[in-house]
């Protein structure tokens, strides 16, 4: 993984979260994703449970009232000198580290160098 320092950080519009880093790349990532690849420990359990789930036959559900605030940024902070911190509307907040930001870009040169789309954080696997 690249380690890389950001030296502007914005909300292109309120679904795009733009770093760029000192070593002159830009990483653009959809709020969406954002919250989907949260690194704390209860969406990283949510992830292995939907993952547990997917394996079972479907059952229909209705949508939950105030969901779509789950996908919408209230505010962005730093957290000391490695990470940013996210908090998002439904009141759940999530700290991305520099590194951790860099090992999720969605571009295209960064999919080459990973070897394919990035991946939530999971402790268990080892890179």
């Amino acid at each position: 993984m690249l380690s890389r320092h950001p030296l502007e950080i914005s909300l292109s519009d309120p679904r795009r979260l733009v770093i760029r880093w000192e070593d002159g790349h830009a990483s653009e990532f959809p709020v969406d994703i954002l919250r989907d690849f949260c690194p704390c420990a209860t969406c990283r359990k949510a992830r292995m449970d939907r993952n547990e789930q997917a394996e079972q036959p479907k059952k229909r559900s209705l949508n939950v009232l105030g969901a779509p605030t789950r996908f919408e940024v209230d505010g962005l902070e730093h957290v000391g000198r490695y990470a940013l911190g996210v908090n998002w509307k439904d009141g759940h907040r999530s700290i991305f580290t520099w590194e951790y930001f860099s090992a999720i870009c969605p571009c295209d040169e960064c999919r080459m160098v990973r070897g394919g789309p990035p991946q939530p954080f999971d402790p268990l696997i080892t890179v």
